[in-house]
């Protein structure tokens, strides 16, 4: 052991003395000390923070040492000290210590959780986006609160599926997107292409991607450009001539297409093109009113779905005496689609709702723009369809929905859903609507009821005494069921659907709780590391009652790893009888100062070493535990130790029960005391003066001594010291 410190010691001294790495901020400072900006003085705090270091725990930028805590990030303190990284996770790898990664105590149900969460810090995605599972990283890349700086990271993950996640996310910043823009993989690329956020100049690159489609209905890199609304007008206008005739209608379609440009292509011999330039938004007035006009020869041109005339009636620029004027087609297709235009006119609409086609009926009562009139007269129409469009639609007025709620429409088939279903679902359904359905004898239709957000309080207690059990379910998980109703029913459940609400952070405190005094002790522990669930249930769950005192302890292992955790609840559990559970306590980032304290005189060394690596445990405590159990923690920080950091040392190191490698560390560091280095000389310990030995801060005459040493290493040292002086 001795040996490798005293090699790993040479690369510290060798980037102390000659300025090898870097400043955490890219500053390029040298190291030691006076690169810190640090005052080393009597009143100094322990650890300097290092010039422009200040920043907001949780963030990415090197370590954050504080006046009386730590807080390391392996890589850069990495680059910090010189050391390579496969040396500074050697170090940190020793004495059952943690893998240098900030989450990796945590659940991967927990860490998938805060990866999903929105509401997750952006410093805390940032070091997700190390994770050891590609999940929990393509979470962080789905996620609209990662900072750029992790999804640019994200954009050179090792997983395609992880890339085509950031390249699909609108935050993803342009030179990441570029990056992605070169993939190999043909969906990262197409992820990219479809991106709204790509830079134009990389869509214009894309336009000339040799994907090709497997099938005519998927996507290409080309076809997605082609629709993509941030593509340039003039790469559109390539696109438009494109070999692949479904990138080139997605061109003629896109609303960014040149008018002047769709004015010419009008008149193009090929009728698709025709039909997609009428369909633009961009289109000019005078020529969508030429298309709608346009002489139709053959008498089978009339009921062509993709004529000139269909693509004019369902254009939202389209003018409303033109859809007007089409509403009144002889083809029931162009009629239906100007049904469903939302630009068409309340007039038009109206007059469409006693249209002879069930179509084009439905179509008007599928249309949010239709009024309120138009659809409470549709609300009695004869065709189940219609109604049925009617009750979906969220613009439907509460007393229409209030009528619907009590229609007598028994679907034909098995695959077809009843008027009242779609009144059930629909987010602008009445209370005394969602009343009267909750007695509906469709199960569908009541639990529809149960899972919906206007459903009042008693009726949902009533809905979970239901006989149908996916009712009593929807029942149970809604926000709004009030607290007395909810007792004794998770029992009820199937213990695997109430595993899986133990799992989910989106599942609400109330449940939580219920979920907490589950009888199956898997459903107690996924409810214990959930990190939505309540503080007070927590500490419920840290006493555990398990009759099988292995079970219990996988439960309150759980609360003892979950950041939630209430500090009281955590101080408890750090007495603990199983060391599992301590470990757990000692590395959890919400464990206090003074708990860490305790576990830093555990009998278990797994404990002592991760209290020492916790980023609240105070700095006296990590000297001493650094001195005593491990020295490769004081390595690591060898360019943040003040000099009043290398009294401690010194002092503790000439105490019972130091480790003798921090020697070497006392020895290169320069700002060791005189006094230690003398120490270190006249130790009885040959490793000690060998180290002393070894020192450029040792004096000549001590030095001298050396040489006369009885240890041929310790001489032999000595000697090559003064050799370089």
């Amino acid at each position: 052991m001795a040996a490798r410190v005293l090699g790993l010691a040479l690369v510290v001294f060798l980037a102390a003395s000659c300025g090898g790495g870097s400043a955490p901020d890219g500053g390029g400072s040298s190291l030691g000390p006076a690169a810190t900006g640090a005052s080393f003085d009597d009143s100094s705090p322990l650890f300097a923070s290092g010039v422009g270091q200040s920043q907001e725990p949780g963030t990415k930028r090197g370590p954050v040492l504080f006046s009386d805590t730590i807080q390391i990030d392996l890589d850069a303190l990495a680059e910090d000290i010189g050391l390579l990284p496969e040396h500074i996770q050697e170090l940190f790898a020793q004495d059952q210590g943690d893998p240098p990664y900030a989450f990796a105590h945590l659940d991967t149900h927990v860490r998938r959780g805060l990866a999903r969460k929105p509401s997750t810090p952006p410093g805390t995605l940032a070091l997700l986006a190390d994770d050891p599972e590609s999940e929990v990283r393509g979470l962080v890349a789905w996620n609209d609160s990662t900072p750029s700086e992790a999804l640019a990271q994200l954009a050179k993950d090792p997983e395609s599926e992880v890339r085509r996640t950031v390249a699909s996310n609108e935050n993803t910043p342009p030179g990441a997107l570029a990056l992605l823009a070169e993939d190999s993989e043909t969906e990262v690329r197409r992820a990219v292409a479809g991106n709204e956020s790509t830079p134009p100049e990389v869509l214009a690159q894309l336009a000339e991607d040799p994907d090709i489609a497997e099938e005519d209905w998927s996507s290409n890199v080309r076809r997605l450009v082609a629709g993509n609304p941030s593509t340039p007008p003039e790469t559109l206008v390539l696109l438009s001539e494109d070999p692949d005739e479904i990138a080139r209608g997605h061109a003629l379609s896109n609303a960014s297409m040149p008018s002047e440009t769709l004015a010419q292509l009008a008149e193009d011999p090929d009728s698709f093109t025709r039909h997609d330039v009428a369909q633009n938004p961009n289109t000019p007035t005078d020529t969508l009113t030429q298309l709608a006009n346009k002489p139709v020869d053959d008498e089978g041109a009339w009921f062509d779905p993709f004529s000139e005339r269909s693509g004019v009636a369902g254009n939202s620029s389209a003018p409303p005496d033109l859809l007007a004027q089409l509403a009144g087609d002889p083809d029931e297709w162009t009629r239906g689609i100007v049904a469903g235009n939302s630009s068409a006119p309340p007039g038009t609409l109206a007059l469409l709702a006693d249209d002879p086609e069930t179509e084009v009926r439905r179509a008007v009562a599928r249309n949010e723009s239709a009024p309120p009139g138009t659809l409470a007269q549709l609300a009695g129409d004869t065709e189940a369809d219609v109604r049925r469009a009617v009750a979906a639609n969220e613009n439907t007025p509460p007393d229409t929905l209030a009528r619907l709620s009590s229609d007598p429409d028994v679907p034909d088939e098995d695959y077809e859903l009843s008027v009242r279903w779609y009144v059930a679902w629909n987010d602008s359904a009445p209370a005394e609507a969602l009343v009267l359905l909750a007695e509906d004898p469709d199960s569908d239709v009541r639990r529809a009821v149960a899972t919906h957000q206007n459903t009042p309080p008693d009726t949902l207690a009533q809905l979970i005494e239901d006989p149908d059990i996916d009712v009593r379910s929807s029942a149970f998980f809604n926000p709004n069921t009030p607290p007395y109703a909810l007792a004794g029913v998770a029992s009820d459940l199937h213990w695997e659907t109430r595993l899986s609400f133990a799992f989910d952070p989106q599942t609400t405190a109330s449940v939580l709780a219920q979920l907490a005094n589950d009888s199956h002790v898997m459903v107690r522990r996924e409810a214990a590391g959930n990190p939505s669930t309540p503080p007070d249930v927590l500490a419920l769950l840290a006493d555990d009652p398990d009759e099988n005192r292995e079970l219990g302890v996988i439960v309150r292992a759980r609360v003892a790893d979950n950041p939630s955790t209430p500090p009281e609840t955590l101080a408890r559990l750090a007495d603990d009888p199983d060391s599992g559970v301590r470990s757990r306590v000692a590395r959890n980032p919400s464990t206090p100062p003074e708990t860490l304290a305790r576990l830093a005189d555990d009998p278990d060394s797994g404990v002592r070493s991760r209290a020492v690596r916790n980023p609240n445990t105070p700095a006296d405590v990590v000297i001493g535990l650094g001195v005593r159990d491990f020295p490769e923690v004081l390595f690591a920080m060898y360019g943040y130790l003040t000099s009043e950091a290398l009294n401690r040392i010194s002092e503790e190191f000439f105490s019972d029960g130091a480790r003798s490698e921090i020697a070497f560390l006392l020895a290169i560091h320069p700002l060791t005391p005189p006094d230690a280095i003398q120490g270190l000389a006249e130790s009885a310990d040959a490793e000690a003066r060998q180290a002393a030995a070894f020192s450029p801060n040792t004096p000549d005459d001590i030095l001298d001594t050396l040489t006369r040493d009885n240890h041929p290493d310790v001489r032999r040292a000595a000697t090559e010291q003064l050799g370089r002086r």
